[in-house]
This record gives structure tokens, C-alpha cells and sequence, in this order.
């Protein structure tokens, strides 16, 4: 009766983690680099991005006086308890090309080899049930890839505004660990993988694995003959709506959101079929209006009186970007620090990366027409609650 129960549990188990190893291996099997070659987000080359993507990660068993942590207000206490170890260490995660920066904080604890999958990204890693967004030293596409504390504070309160969104979907990232070694101030951003995605038989692609060249065909070629559909169809009338739709509920929370191919994620069922839902990841990209939030009704005095609030929320760049020109046929809910990240990201990067897609594949798609459509339609809505 035993072994039929352990056969049991292990069957189930290992369906489980299956639809999370299918996410794990499109995000490193699944990534043309090249197809979107000329977007403002650029991803780092094949060969600079395959030597971070290692295996193994080093988690340092430290002391929790010797780190300090930054929490959103929604963290759950079980996934604080993921980083703690028994005896009540703190589970320090550090890539192996950062040794050197942490060389101190290692000297007073225990280093360990820790299990870790690579992702699109050169230091963001999936560990267990949980991701880790961890420093690099390193100058990747321009820019030093340490993760410090304004970062973390900005994506743990962007965690908790966007928590506060009904039907948006987004990685959560409640904490983050840093160094107190003095003048040493880095570490790693916690993301949360929500348990249906975990246990369920739903998982996640980026989008830019969604649409790249393969073999067996991109997944966006395999689910249009899946569904009896051409790729166009499937792209018009399903994708489009569903990323427009995450866009504008970030904004009408204020929150600006970085929906590059990398970032934005779609939800994928156990037959390979898109459920309709975007995921979000990597919250310290995206940015807070605080001006269009005031007009929302929100209020923010708590966030903004806080220390270096103007520098965790990049408040001297947000104003620069007041400038845009809001097309009249935006929704309500709108500003032009949303215009700058809708052009820049959304339009710019994910789809692009979708046009270009359909063209190879004889397809010459016109986008406007659903961005009006579900424009106007999100206005309608917004009439209607303002009436009600």
C-alpha cells in the first residue's frame, strides 16, 4: 500500500513539475536572439548570454545580521521561510561570476553549490519553486548587472500597487536580500512563481520564445495548426487583445509597464494552447506615475515621503517624459510617461517582434486597427464606471 502511494505522489509530482520544466526549457532552448534585433530593450548576444546561463548557482548560509531584506507589505510568511535555512541562516544566492563582490560577506559563512536553471535572462534563475534575480559585476548590453537596494525597494512597492490590480497577472517579487557589508550594498530580488503555475498544468513562455525559429516550428506556428487557424488569426485576435489588455490595467494603476518580448510572459495550457492571460515579470523595469495616479483617486503620500523616494521611483526621468504628445484616441487612463512605455516596449519590442514574425510566415498584418478597437473599447468601460 505504501509503494502504491509513493507511485502515486511521484506521478503527481512529476506531472507538476513537468509544465514547470516545459517554461524552464523553452527559455533557453527557444531564444532567437536575433529576431528583434533593433528594439530599445536589446538582449545581450548569444555567446555574452550562454556564458551566465550556468547550472549552478553558490547560496551562502549567512548570519541575518550580517544582510539585511526589503519586503513588500504582501510578502507571505512561507516565502520568507524558503531563504531561511534550519538552523536559522539566511539562504544567500550569489552567480559565481560575483564572487569577488561579495568576497567579504562569503568569508563569514558557508558557501554551497545550489541546483539553478537558466532564463533569457543572464541573471535571473529559476531555484526550486522560486526565481532569483541575482548581481552581476559585469558590464552586460551597456550596464553593470548588480542588484541594489533602490532597485529592490522600487519592485517590492511596484509588487504591492500591482497587487491591488483585479485580473492582472505578474511574477511577484515580495523580498530581496543585500549585503551590509559597508560599500557593498548589493544582492538579489526574490520572484514568487505562483503556486497554480507551480502545481497546475497551465505554464508560461516569454513571448520571445513563443515566436522563435525552431526545428519543430515556433509554438505560435504550432498552436495555430493546432487550433485550425492561421498564424495571423491567432495573433490578431487573441494575442494582441490579451497584451493590450495587461498594458491598460497597469495604467489604470499608474503603473508603467516594460512589456518587452522578455518580460512578457503568456500563459500556456497543457495542450499548448494561449489561455488568454499575460503574465508580468521583473517589477523594478516598470515605473510609477504618480501624477496619473493622483488623478486615478489613488493616494501615495506614504510612498513618496519615504528616504530616496525620488530616486527609487526615477522621478527626475518621469517628469522629462511629461513632454510626449498623448494621442487623443488613448484611453482615459493614460499619460505620457504611459505613452513613452507603450511606444518603447509594448509597440516597440513585443510587437514588433510579433509583426515580424507574421511577415516571414507571408503574413502583412495591420496592428492599429485591434489597438483602436480595444481602445475604444477600454474607454467605453471607463464611461460607464464614471456613470454608474
Amino acid at each position: 500500500m505504501k509503494l502504491f502511494f509513493g507511485l502515486i505522489s511521484f506521478l503527481f509530482l512529476s506531472q507538476a513539475y513537468a509544465d514547470l520544466e516545459r517554461w524552464q526549457k523553452w527559455e533557453v532552448e527557444r531564444n532567437d536572439l536575433q529576431l528583434n534585433s533593433s528594439i530599445y530593450h536589446q538582449l545581450p548576444s548569444k555567446a555574452e548570454l550562454s556564458s551566465y546561463q550556468t547550472e549552478t548557482l553558490y547560496v551562502l548560509e549567512i548570519d541575518p545580521g550580517k544582510v539585511d531584506f526589503i519586503s513588500a507589505k504582501s510578502l507571505k510568511p512561507e516565502i520568507f521561510e524558503k531563504l531561511k535555512t534550519a538552523d536559522g541562516k539566511i539562504k544567500f544566492y550569489i552567480h559565481p561570476k560575483a564572487t569577488e563582490l561579495f568576497k567579504e560577506l562569503i568569508s563569514q559563512g558557508t558557501l554551497k553549490e545550489v541546483s539553478a536553471r537558466p532564463t533569457t535572462s543572464p541573471r535571473t534563475f529559476f531555484v526550486d519553486d522560486l526565481m532569483v534575480k541575482v548581481s552581476l559585476p559585469q558590464k552586460i548590453n551597456g550596464a553593470i548587472r548588480t542588484v541594489y537596494p533602490l532597485q529592490m525597494s522600487r519592485a517590492t512597492a511596484i509588487n504591492d500597487l500591482l497587487s491591488q490590480a483585479s485580473g492582472f497577472h505578474f511574477l511577484p517579487e515580495p523580498l530581496a536580500f543585500y549585503d551590509k557589508t559597508p560599500n557593498s550594498p548589493f544582492g538579489f530580488i526574490v520572484r514568487e512563481i505562483p503556486a497554480t503555475l507551480v502545481k497546475g498544468s497551465n505554464t508560461l513562455v516569454p513571448l520571445l520564445s513563443y515566436v522563435a525559429k525552431h526545428s519543430d516550428g515556433s509554438l505560435l506556428e504550432k498552436e495555430a495548426a493546432l487550433r485550425g487557424v492561421s498564424a495571423e488569426h491567432l495573433v490578431l485576435q487573441e494575442i494582441l487583445p490579451s497584451l493590450l489588455e495587461a498594458f491598460i490595467k497597469g495604467a489604470q494603476h499608474g503603473v508603467a509597464l516594460e512589456m518587452h518580448q522578455q518580460n512578457t510572459l503568456l500563459e500556456i495550457d497543457q495542450s499548448g494552447k494561449f489561455t488568454g492571460r499575460i503574465f508580468y515579470r521583473d517589477l523594478d523595469g516598470a515605473r510609477v506615475d504618480f501624477e496619473l495616479r493622483k488623478k486615478l483617486g489613488f493616494k501615495d503620500e506614504t510612498l513618496l515621503s519615504q528616504k530616496d523616494a525620488a530616486w527609487i521611483f526615477d522621478l527626475e526621468n518621469l517628469q522629462k517624459m511629461r513632454s510626449k504628445k498623448v494621442p487623443g484616441s488613448r484611453p482615459q487612463e493614460w499619460s505620457p510617461v504611459m505613452e513613452t512605455a507603450f511606444q518603447t516596449y509594448l509597440v516597440g519590442s513585443s510587437f514588433d517582434i510579433l509583426k515580424k514574425k507574421l511577415k516571414s510566415l507571408n503574413f502583412h498584418p495591420s496592428f492599429e486597427q485591434v489597438i483602436k478597437r480595444e481602445f475604444k473599447k477600454t474607454n467605453t468601460l471607463s464611461c460607464q464606471r464614471i456613470f454608474l
